[in-house]
Formats: structure tokens, C-alpha cells, sequence
């Protein structure tokens, strides 16, 4: 949560009826007389925050948490350098998850009603958070795909560009600017579109998208080998739709390799139907 959305690690105990939270600030509570937990005693029981605050302590200790820091894959923040993005992340307040819950809320139900294709509703959800948020990663990143949606491709780029300003370890910004990349055209916009894909599955190895998008600038490439590589991970990863498979231009070199049908296991064949309705040239819809 930290690495992508800014939030601080968020901690409890209970001892008792005693209830120890420490993020940004620590609080206390005695859930027994107050189970609602809407006063705060840390100050008026310091011996009891004192304690509880150790056993915190002790317990990141001994989980191996204290100072624990997520490493992008050597190289990657590098070659992130080279193609003229920050690697260190803008400056922004660390925000404590108490006190940004109906944010992180609204966010959700802004992503949610977006993939329903409810962009009015989502645009204006969107600018509820932003405006209490200006940093919200989901805020930024779901307006600018929405911005690319309804034809504002400028506006898409500069949120995306924010984005991955604030938070340049994640990994969706670098997959939306790859196809950004790809709509200039030309042989050096197919590279370092690749190139942003590839930085997508380094980030973020999960991320079945990324690995689909990779496969297919890969395909495209003529890098046999290597698209069906990353293809074997998009659906190691979940990716499961078939028919978008079936009908992507972009997977065509692939096709007549063998382990195109085994790596899809003989799902994603060619109809009729596809070779004569191919995808539009638009993204997936963000995870």
C-alpha cells in the first residue's frame, strides 16, 4: 500500500481491553467501555501506549518488517532512467488509511462504475477524489484512461505521466503509456513501446495484462520465441480471455507455432468470425 498508494503501514494490538493503533500517529483505545473507539486515551495512559507500542516493536522484529523495503528487479529503475522517467517518486504527504477510508472507497466505486461503462458516473466520482486526494493512484490512474476513452489523448498522457511521477514503481502507468507509444506509429514507437510493456512485468510479475501486451508487441516484432514466452505467463498469471485471443491481429505470427495451441490449449483458434471483425485498436480495461 505504501509502494503504490502512499499510505503509511497501519498496525494494531490488543492486550486486554486495551487496543493500540499506530500509523502516521498512534491512538488508544478500551474497547470495553467504548467499542465504537471514538475516544482516544493514548496521552491520558502513557504507561499503557508505552507497552502496547513495544509489543508493536517486538513483533516487527520479529516478522522481519522493521524497515522492510520492496526492491524493483536490478536494472529496471535504470532503464526506466534512460527513456526519460523519474525514478525517484515526487513528493507527496504520507497518508495515514484512517483518515482517507471514503477516499480509498469512492476510488473503488469510481473503478467499479467505469468498468460498467457508467463514464458520466465515474468521471464525476473521479473528481470527487482528486479533489480530496490529488495523488490517489487509483484517482489519477482511472481518469486517465477515461480522458483516453472520450477522445482526450493529452489529457490522458499528462495524468499518466503524474502518475507515474508520484509512483514510478508501479507497474499500470508504464502498460497505458506503452500503448500511447504505440499509437505514434513507427518502428521506434513499436520499440519503446516493448520496452514499456517489458518494464510493466518486471514491476509487477503478476500482472497478466502487462504480459499479454508484451506477447503481443513481441509477436508483432517477429520474436517468436519470446511472445510466446510472455504469452505462457499471461495465462500463467490468469489471463483467460480466449476470444480476444482468438480475434487479436497483433497474436497472427504466432499462430502457426505449435505451442501457440498448446500454450492456449486449442482455445483461442481463428474463426471466420474474428479474421473478419478484428479487435479495435484500444486496451484491455484496466485491472
Amino acid at each position: 500500500a505504501r509502494r503504490w498508494f502512499g499510505w503509511s503501514p497501519l498496525t494494531a494490538v490488543i492486550s486486554g481491553d486495551w487496543k493500540y493503533v499506530t500509523g502516521t500517529r498512534a491512538e488508544l483505545f478500551d474497547i470495553a467501555l467504548d467499542p465504537n473507539e471514538s475516544r482516544d486515551l493514548s496521552s491520558e495512559r502513557p504507561e499503557v501506549t508505552g507497552r502496547l507500542e513495544a509489543l508493536v516493536r517486538a513483533y516487527d522484529e520479529r516478522a522481519g518488517r522493521v524497515d522492510q523495503k520492496w526492491s524493483p528487479p536490478p536494472g529496471v529503475m535504470t532503464r526506466i532512467g534512460q527513456m526519460g522517467y523519474p525514478v525517484t517518486a515526487a513528493a507527496r504527504p504520507l497518508i495515514d488509511p484512517r483518515d482517507f477510508v471514503s477516499v480509498a472507497n469512492d476510488a473503488l466505486k469510481a473503478d467499479r462504475t467505469a468498468r460498467r461503462r457508467q463514464l458520466q458516473g465515474a468521471s464525476f466520482l473521479l473528481q470527487q477524489v482528486l479533489m480530496r486526494d490529488p495523488t490517489n493512484y487509483i484517482g489519477l490512474l482511472d481518469t486517465s484512461l477515461l480522458a483516453g476513452a472520450l477522445g482526450d489523448e493529452k489529457t490522458k498522457k499528462l495524468l499518466l505521466e503524474r502518475a507515474q511521477s508520484l509512483y514510478p514503481e508501479a507497474s499500470d502507468p508504464y502498460r497505458h503509456l506503452g500503448y500511447l507509444t504505440l499509437a505514434a506509429g513507427g518502428a521506434d514507437a513499436r520499440a519503446r513501446g516493448r520496452s514499456l510493456f517489458e518494464i510493466a512485468t518486471q514491476l509487477d510479475p503478476a500482472n497478466e495484462e502487462a504480459w499479454y501486451d508484451l506477447a503481443c508487441a513481441l509477436s508483432v516484432a517477429g520474436q517468436t520465441r519470446a511472445g510466446l514466452d510472455a504469452l505462457q505467463h499471461a495465462i500463467d498469471q490468469g489471463y483467460r480471455d480466449f476470444e480476444i485471443m482468438a480475434s487479436d491481429t497483433d497474436l497472427d505470427p504466432l499462430r502457426a507455432d505449435p505451442r501457440f495451441d498448446t500454450i492456449t490449449a486449442g482455445k483461442a483458434h481463428k474463426t471466420a468470425k474474428s479474421a473478419a471483425n478484428p479487435p479495435a485498436a484500444t486496451p484491455p480495461a484496466s485491472k
